[in-house]
């Protein structure tokens, strides 16, 4: 790949999660209620060093497009997303990889537990399905309310907080949990 080009992946893979989530939080009508924050967040981070007042609808990667929207607004109100796109060799299960997943969980941890929000790390690792990790919590609340569905993801505990996983598209898929269910069931 050429120099610069990891940057440009991970835009596009934020845009394209902002265009899944819209199209789940908007059961299929809209693919642009979400969308992509100045800067992935750095926006947000920037104004709360300068003043101490973070922009709260830019936290993470994605923001709202359409304010007209409620399940949007409900959504990045509650939640902040994180996006990654990660070359396989530099991600988990090898020796050093588990670490850097670590690292972006508990960064955005650390961000929702600052805004008390909810945290949602969306990784796509090359030539594999995204998955999405929640907390223990939230990924408990999630298996509970999809106990019709096979939920394929798992739990993992390590020095600081559990977290559980499973494929984004068993939750935001055809087959998934319904938009309004999740925010029911985790707020």
């Amino acid at each position: 790949m050429k120099s610069g080009g990891g940057k440009r992946k991970g835009s596009a893979w934020e845009r394209d999660v902002a265009k899944m989530l819209s199209l789940w939080i908007t059961e299929g009508k809209s693919k642009d209620v979400l969308w992509r924050s100045q800067s992935s967040g750095g926006r947000a981070t920037v104004r709360s060093k300068t003043n101490g007042e973070p922009l709260n609808l830019q936290l993470g990667d994605l923001t709202i497009a359409d304010f007209s929207c409620e399940g949007a607004q409900v959504f990045i109100e509650n939640f902040v997303v994180e996006a990654k796109n990660i070359k396989q060799e530099n991600w988990w299960p090898s020796g050093h990889g588990i670490n850097k997943l670590f690292g972006f969980w508990e960064k955005l941890n650390r961000i929702c537990v600052e805004c008390k929000r909810h945290p949602l790390l969306i990784v796509k690792i090359n030539n594999n399905l995204p998955m999405v990790f929640l907390n223990y919590r939230d990924w408990k609340k999630v298996e509970r309310l999809m106990c019709n569905y096979c939920v394929s993801g798992v739990y993992i505990k390590y020095s600081g907080d559990a977290m559980g996983y499973l494929p984004l598209l068993e939750l935001i898929g055809d087959e998934g949990c319904k938009f309004k269910a999740f925010v029911k069931e985790l707020l």
